[in-house]
C-alpha cells in the first residue's frame, strides 16, 4: 500500500490448518497489518473541553485537582500503525460426545507507531517526572512551563494540550475460549454455551492512560477513568428452542480486580479492591401460528438490575463513577416486541 500522505507499507497474511482426524483441528495464523492515519489524527486544528487534572504543585505536600482547558490537535507528520498478529489454537469435537465442540486460541498482538491522543493528566504526569517536551504541552496564559511547579491552585488561563502523536509500542495477549454442547429435549433443543476470555497482558504507554505502570492487566478505573482491563470475561448461555416458544437465559461475568494493581491498600491507596460482578439477561419468545409467521418476544437485560461497581482513584482524589467501557451503566432494562413475515 502506497499511502499519499504517510508512504509505503507492506502488509501480509499467513495461515496453518491442520485437521488430525475428524475430532482434532490445529490452526494458526501470522500477519502484519497497516492502518494509514485519518482525516482528524492528520488535520484536526483542535478541540477543547474543561476539566480537573490532578497537579502537584510548589507550596502543598498533596496533590489538587486544578481547573484546565484540555485541548486535542492532530499532527500531519504521522506514521501509519503497523500491527503484528500471532495466532495459535485448536478446535476439539470428539466423536464420542455428539454435539459438543469447543476451541481454545492464543493471541498475541502488538502495535507499532500506535496512534493517540495524549490525555491530559499523561501530559500532567509527564512533566512532572521533569521531562521536558511534557512540560511543553502545558501553558499558563500561553506560555510554556518548564517545571510542574509553576501550577497552583491558584493558576489561571492553564491549558493542557494532548498531541496526537506515534506514542510507540502497545501490545495485548491472551486467551479465547468457545465451547457449545447441543442436545434434543423434549419437544425442542437444548444448547448451552461458553464464551470467555483470559487476559495475558496489556501494555500501553503511561502518556496515554495518566497510570503509573505500562502493564494493566487487572486494573479496573482509577487512573484509566472510564476504560479497565479485567483478568477475565465470560458469557454463560443456555437456550431452548421449541416448536412453539424458546427460551435464552445467560450471565456475564466480569472479574473483579484492583483500581491500581501497583498501590497498597491502606498504604498508598485508600480503597482498591474492584469486586467481581454478573449480569443476567432473559429472552422469552412465543411463535403465533407457524415460525414462519411470527413470533411474540420480550428480553430483559440486567434481570436483576446491578449496579456497575464503584472504580477507585488514588488517595486524596474523587472517586470516579464506573469504568464506562466495562460495566452496564443503564439498569434493568425491557424489550417487548413483534416479529412478522409474510
Amino acid at each position: 500500500t502506497d499511502y499519499s500522505i504517510s508512504g509505503p507499507q507492506d502488509s501480509w497474511k499467513m495461515g496453518l490448518q491442520w485437521s488430525v482426524n475428524s475430532s482434532l483441528m490445529f490452526r494458526g495464523t501470522a500477519s502484519q497489518d497497516v492502518r494509514a492515519p485519518d482525516v482528524l489524527e492528520l488535520f484536526n486544528s483542535g478541540s477543547t473541553k474543561v476539566s480537573f487534572d490532578l497537579f502537584p504543585y510548589s507550596s502543598a505536600t498533596t496533590q489538587s485537582r486544578i481547573s484546565a482547558v484540555n485541548a486535542t490537535v492532530g499532527n500531519p507528520d504521522l506514521l501509519p500503525e503497523i500491527s503484528h498478529t500471532v495466532t495459535a489454537g485448536m478446535v476439539f469435537t470428539p466423536s464420542f460426545l455428539r454435539g459438543f465442540q469447543t476451541s481454545v486460541d492464543y493471541y498475541k498482538i502488538e502495535l507499532d507507531h500506535a496512534i493517540e491522543s495524549l490525555i491530559s493528566q499523561g501530559v500532567v504526569d509527564g512533566c512532572a517526572l521533569i521531562s521536558k517536551t511534557y512540560c511543553s504541552y502545558i501553558t499558563i496564559n500561553q506560555v510554556p512551563i518548564t517545571n510542574i511547579n509553576q501550577v497552583t491552585t491558584a493558576t489561571t488561563g492553564l491549558v493542557v494540550t494532548g498531541p496526537t502523536q506515534n506514542v510507540g509500542v502497545e501490545g495485548t495477549s491472551g486467551v479465547d475460549l468457545e465451547s457449545a454442547y447441543t442436545q434434543p429435549l423434549g419437544a425442542g433443543i437444548i444448547t448451552g454455551r461458553l464464551i470467555g476470555n483470559y487476559l495475558l497482558s496489556e501494555n500501553l504507554p503511561t502518556a496515554i492512560t495518566g497510570c503509573a505502570q505500562a502493564s494493566l492487566v487487572g486494573a479496573i478505573g482509577g487512573c484509566l477513568g472510564q476504560n479497565g482491563y479485567p483478568r477475565w470475561k465470560a458469557n454463560v448461555s443456555v437456550h431452548y428452542d421449541a416448536p412453539r416458544f424458546g427460551v435464552f437465559l445467560q450471565e456475564r461475568f466480569i472479574a473483579g480486580g484492583k483500581a491500581d494493581p501497583w498501590d497498597i491498600q491502606g498504604v498508598t491507596i485508600t480503597r482498591n479492591e474492584v469486586p467481581t460482578i454478573a449480569y443476567t439477561d432473559l429472552t422469552l419468545n412465543y411463535n403465533v401460528g407457524s415460525k414462519s409467521h411470527g413470533e411474540v418476544y420480550l428480553t430483559v437485560t440486567n434481570l436483576f438490575n446491578r449496579d456497575p461497581p464503584t472504580t477507585i482513584t488514588s488517595a486524596g482524589a474523587f472517586d470516579s463513577i464506573t469504568s464506562y467501557d466495562v460495566y452496564d451503566l443503564l439498569g434493568r432494562r425491557f424489550v417487548l416486541g413483534f416479529r412478522l413475515s409474510l
